[in-house]
């Protein structure tokens, strides 16, 4: 818990790391140890992780880093994670930012999910109203955006794969995108 101290015209919230949380006028700022600007006063929430903050302006949601540099721009309306990676949401669209804050997919998904099979990370996106996979670190295609729903199924020792289901017919794939039943 962050010790806070409320006046009537300041609220102030000590993180552990430092930095000084200001909320003025309905705006939010960080201040360093030294009680210098960080981050302006300016945004409509910032939210600190450990490592980041998570920031609001009018544009949007975006990243900032603890010196308040901006590492993915405020202009998302939504940002989550996964696995490690930052999926964002621009115009009902999604795309998928690295940990290094790197953009791998723009905006391009009706929706995406990120999920281990076998050792491999797969994207499933939706697009049109069908779902497909892409082997997530070279963006090769393994099934194509024709299925009403497919998932991961894990069989032990022998092997991951995906059940997908298409006009009312179900198929097993293996982790390769290879159909196997």
């Amino acid at each position: 818990i962050v010790p806070c101290v409320n006046t009537k015209r300041v609220r102030v919230n000590v993180l552990e790391n430092g930095l000084t949380m200001i909320y003025h006028k309905e705006k939010y700022g960080v201040l360093n140890k030294n009680a210098k600007k960080v981050i302006p006063v300016a945004y409509k929430s910032l939210v600190w992780n450990g490592s980041r903050f998570l920031a609001q302006t009018d544009a949007g949601y975006g990243l900032l880093s603890e010196k308040g540099a901006e590492i993915i721009p405020c202009k998302y309306q939504e940002i989550k994670t996964s696995h490690g990676y930052w999926l964002c949401c621009e115009k009902g669209k999604w795309g998928i930012f690295s940990s290094d804050y790197d953009e791998l997919y723009p905006c391009q998904f009706q929706s995406v999910k990120l999920a281990k099979v076998g050792e491999k990370l797969v994207l499933y996106n939706k697009d049109k109203g069908l779902w497909g996979v892409l082997d997530f670190h070279t963006g090769k295609e393994l099934l194509g955006n024709k299925y009403a729903s497919i998932s991961n199924v894990d069989l032990g020792q022998a092997g991951s794969f995906y059940k997908a289901c298409r006009d009312n017919n179900y198929g097993l794939y293996a982790d390769n995108g290879v159909m196997v039943i």
